[in-house]
């Protein structure tokens, strides 16, 4: 979507999106708590990586402020993160990611 190019992270966002089964319109709270019940049901072990996925899809996420990372370590979680959700997913079942234009 060209409206969303310059974002770091957009494209990463839409997939967590889906994943995540968040609709337009729902509440920052509601999100929230689909994000941590996805998590939770994918692999408990994965809970460090929640705040990392809220603030990527712009939801609060007040546990990064409290760590003290700078702007690069913050970056690096938030990328482990991501690998980490997905290796796990890809795990649990097959996994496409599709990426047009990467």
């Amino acid at each position: 979507m060209p409206h969303g190019e310059a974002l770091p992270f957009h494209l990463v966002a839409q997939f967590l999106q889906v994943n995540f089964g968040l609709e337009e319109g729902e509440t920052a709270p509601a999100q929230a708590e689909k994000v941590a019940q996805g998590i939770e049901r994918l692999d408990p072990a994965l809970a460090w990586t929640v705040p990392y996925l809220r603030h990527v899809l712009g939801l609060p996420a007040d546990e990064l402020e409290s760590e003290g990372l700078d702007q690069v370590q913050r970056k690096r979680r938030l990328i482990d993160a991501v690998k980490a959700l997905t290796l796990r997913g890809a795990q649990h079942q097959p996994l496409v990611l599709l990426a047009e234009d990467l």
